[in-house]
């Protein structure tokens, strides 16, 4: 283009430019000074026409924010409810703020970056099938919500909501906060007071909080500070720190204490159902970010035990992922029932019914009882596991406690780790102080199919004969060390269908200590010593060895060894363990070393339920090999692993040896 005509062009584009910005200016000047009240009455009007209800708006007002931010202005609101609802009106305020996001001024959902009311009582009603009160322009309408609201600044204002689809209802007050030196001169200023009650499914509740000017909600981003407490029942939640999302507990930095009767008063207010538990407090500093909630510092008690260390909840769609390190100085077992899912009454040695807390439970105990007269010696469970709960969701957690007690059961300590992966859980490292020794190994159960499979591989060492059989007033207590292996697996719906197809092994064996010999008297019905023993005084003898093994196929357990050699008497056994009918028979041959004038040359039959045993003098059944019914090189492989650990010499290794003698010959 020549250079004289891009002269000549250039005043007329700088003339059209200036038309321009002078009009858009004179739009801007317009828009600024248009008076937006005149719009009142047709808005009035055609709200009124659509939603069939009386409304008033006493001044309107429209300002624009940067970039392009309309906050609309209302003073003097009254909106009639519908008349499906309960209360009248839907919405009274003497002024009414609301700021919209310009980008989203042309998206399906409107954002309300900021709603003020001030002297406001709102009445808001969701029906089960979606209906809702508030909505003006199109009343029937039922489908998702078009308008979502990021912080709300409520003065002097009041709330009533009620959603009948998840029967919930609540009334909401703030007021202004006294203006004492706590308000005046703390970080984040605490100005206002909101309190609160209501109902959820049926579980009523109330709270009072000191909040700051505003509270956010839907992701906002937007951080506010509360302090208060919330209660449900004999439930409380006291929290203290920032908030940015009240109605989904999102964001969160904040000191909280959670105490009560139970844990399972926790549901319905949070989504887990925690079982029944004895009174617990508990207190973390909370963070929450991404949909993952930190526990840190946490510490506190359930029942008589103390817990302390960290976690963490991970709100991911579609599997969350739960994971705690936690360690105890001092617990008791039924107090840390509740982090395997299990009711604390459920625990040995607990007193009532899981039930108990539930309307009706004495009649439906009472019930239960008389159905179950004729199985009250059974010990597995034939209740239907509940495994729904492992499906949902994925944990691992760590728990070392350093004392453990459990009423009726001989524990010291336990330390394990679990892990559960889509429905099956894995315990490893498993360390359980028990009869003062320990049992280490680990445990499966999987609940990812439709039948329940467990496994079970355990190893016990050092377990003290004198804490499992504590000794009689006249007797003096037998000590000795007890080594044993347990490998066995099982399916099923209850505990009891489990057992009772249950396959595997178990292999005990004593080897060395001291028995009493009133007990060994006893056993090697050598009524002449045992008679002497009374009168004369009880002392300890040598115990050599003991060893049993039992060989489980679909849940009956039958011996394939069963031996006990002390220093006067040598017996030999065979048994049968019946885990279906929860039963147990065994055959005791004793063969005193220097029979008495008045040794009885008779065997001993012990037999009936686990929890009631009995026992009989019976004709003699002399049993070889040690009462094994497979060959004398398999009885010696079977120990070999328990065994190894005290080398050949062991009292044991030669208690056993004749049977692999005589397989050689």
């Amino acid at each position: 283009m020549p250079r004289e005509v891009f002269r000549k062009g250039l005043p007329a584009r700088r003339r059209a430019h200036g038309v321009l910005l002078g009009l858009l200016a004179a739009i801007v000047a317009g828009v600024l000074v248009f008076d937006w009240d005149w719009l009142r009455g047709p808005l009035v009007n055609h709200l009124t026409k659509k939603s069939g209800r009386e409304i008033r708006i006493e001044h309107l007002d429209v300002e624009f924010g940067w970039p392009i931010a309309p906050t609309v202005r209302l003073r003097g609101v009254y909106v009639e409810n519908a008349q499906w609802a309960t209360r009248q009106p839907m919405a009274i305020a003497r002024e009414a703020v609301f700021t919209f996001a310009s980008h989203s001024l042309w998206s399906p959902i409107t954002q309300m970056t900021r709603v003020v009311l001030v002297d406001a009582d709102i009445s808001m009603e969701r029906k089960t099938d979606g209906l809702r009160n508030w909505r003006l322009l199109n009343p029937e309408d039922r489908g998702p919500g078009a308008v979502r609201v990021m912080t709300l600044e409520a003065k002097r204002s009041r709330f009533h909501f009620i959603n009948e689809g998840i029967d919930f209802e609540i009334v909401a007050e703030t007021t202004v906060a006294d203006a004492d030196a706590e308000v005046q001169h703390a970080e984040n200023s605490l100005r206002n007071n909101l309190t609160v009650r209501g109902k959820y499914q049926g579980s009523g509740f109330a709270g009072a909080a000191r909040i700051g000017n505003f509270m956010s909600f839907r992701q906002s981003g937007e951080w506010f500070p509360m302090r208060g407490h919330l209660t449900a029942g004999k439930t409380r939640l006291d929290f203290d720190g920032k908030f940015a999302d009240l109605f989904d507990l999102g964001p969160v930095d904040a000191q909280m204490r959670l105490t009560g009767a139970t844990l399972s008063q926790i549901h319905p207010f949070l989504k887990i159902k925690p079982p029944a538990s004895r009174p617990y407090q508990l207190e973390a500093h909370v963070t929450q970010l991404d949909d993952k909630y930190a526990f840190a510092q946490l510490k506190g008690k359930v029942g008589d035990s103390d817990i302390a260390g960290e976690a963490t909840y991970d709100r991911k769609p579609g599997r969350p992922m739960v994971t705690a390190k936690l360690h105890s100085g001092s617990a008791e077992l039924a107090d840390l029932l509740f982090l395997a899912g299990m009711d604390y009454r459920s625990a040995p040695g607990q007193r009532g019914s899981a039930r108990a807390s539930k309307p009706g439970a004495a009649e439906t105990d009472a019930a239960d009882r008389t159905a179950a007269a004729g199985t009250s010696e059974r010990v597995f469970s034939e209740r239907a596991i509940n495994t729904d709960a492992l499906k949902k969701f994925d944990a691992h957690m760590e728990l070392n406690v350093k004392k453990l007690r459990a009423a009726a059961v001989p524990v010291d300590s336990l330390q394990l780790s679990v892990d559960l992966d889509d429905g099956v859980l894995k315990v490893s490292g498993l360390d359980l102080g028990a009869i003062g020794g320990h049992i280490a190994g680990s445990l499966t159960f999987d609940a990812s199919a439709t039948l329940s499979e467990a496994r079970a591989s355990l190893d016990a060492r050092n377990l003290r004969l004198e804490r499992l059989m504590p000794p009689q007033p006249s007797a003096v207590p037998s000590e000795a060390g007890i080594r044993a292996q347990l490998k066995i697996s099982g399916r099923g719906k209850s505990l009891a269908v489990m057992v009772a197809s249950a396959n595997g092994t178990l292999i005990v064996i004593v080897d060395g200590g001291s028995i009493s010999n009133l007990v060994d008297a006893k056993l090697g019905l050598n009524l002449g010593k045992v008679l002497g023993l009374r009168f004369g005084g009880d002392r300890a003898i040598a115990l050599h060895c003991g060893a049993t093994a039992f060989d489980f196929r679909n849940g009956v357990g039958k011996s394939q060894a069963l031996v006990l050699e002390t220093e006067q008497t040598h017996t030999d056994g065979a048994g049968t363990i019946d885990l279906r009918e929860q039963n147990f028979e065994l055959l005791l041959t004793p063969q005193p070393k220097k029979p008495g004038l008045f040794t009885l040359n008779s065997s001993i039959r012990v037999q009936g339920a686990f929890k009631n045993a009995r026992f009989k003098i019976d004709d003699r059944v002399p049993l070889r090999n040690g009462g094994a019914v497979t060959a004398p090189a398999s009885i010696a492989t079977l120990f070999r692993p328990l065994l190894k650990e005290r080398g050949a010499n062991s009292l044991c290794a030669q208690v056993l040896a004749p049977a692999r003698t005589a397989t050689a010959r």
